[in-house]
């Protein structure tokens, strides 16, 4: 998920930055989304017993107000999309658009699945939501998920996005994703995501820019 943020925020930082987006990037960014969305239920497969006896312990012991808000590479995405939305037209981005509300949705829905009550560390913690996100934050986060960071070519980050997409992939076609539990539209969204997680991640090519054809 932390690679699919970074390329994502680079793809919706073209399509926001130039007149003429090439259609192959905007293709590639509602990819992204989608891939995120997968990432969200396989990252969130796991039960509600496990969640609350082994992860979320885990989180509170390394920060008892540990957010999801302190992912450094994801933290861009959301005003990013909101330029998109309001600055190019609809017929160019209304996929990438629903794709990233549909992101919300499977956010949501994996929340209520492994946390139905109850406040978030961060609400249940003597930290105020409303409290900045420090570089010491995004620092702890890092180390959780057990990220290093350092200067590499965009091949050798494409490839590191590459094998592990790959190998979430092989592991959701031979252990399909659990429902969910969800209701509504979230249960529509959610449905598609877990029939077609191994070919949507599968699918999840970096565009050639080089060679894309402007919309």
């Amino acid at each position: 998920a932390f690679c699919v943020w970074r390329m994502l925020a680079e793809s919706l930082t073209t399509i926001a930055g130039v007149a003429y987006p090439p259609c192959e990037v905007v293709r590639y960014a509602t990819a992204c989304y989608d891939a995120y969305s997968v990432l969200l239920l396989y990252a969130g497969s796991c039960s509600p017993q496990v969640y609350h006896r082994v992860l979320r312990p885990a989180m509170a012991d390394t920060h008892p107000a540990f957010s999801g808000r302190w992912a450094r590479d994801y933290e861009r995405l959301p005003e990013l999309l909101r330029t998109v939305r309001r600055t190019r037209p609809a017929a160019l981005v209304g996929g990438l658009v629903a794709a990233g509300r549909a992101n919300q949705l499977v956010h949501i829905a994996v929340g209520q699945r492994l946390v139905p009550d109850g406040p978030s560390l961060l609400r249940g913690s003597d930290r105020g939501p409303d409290q900045g996100v420090t570089d010491h934050d995004r620092d702890i986060f890092d180390k959780y998920f057990l990220v290093t960071r350092q200067d590499i070519t965009h091949r050798t980050f494409a490839g590191q996005l590459a094998a592990r997409v790959t190998a979430a992939a092989a592991d959701l076609a031979e252990r399909p994703l659990p429902a969910a539990g969800s209701t509504g539209l979230a249960a529509e969204v959610v449905s598609r995501f877990q029939r077609d997680a191994a070919t949507i991640l599968t699918d999840l090519t970096p565009p050639q820019y080089e060679r894309a054809p402007a919309c």
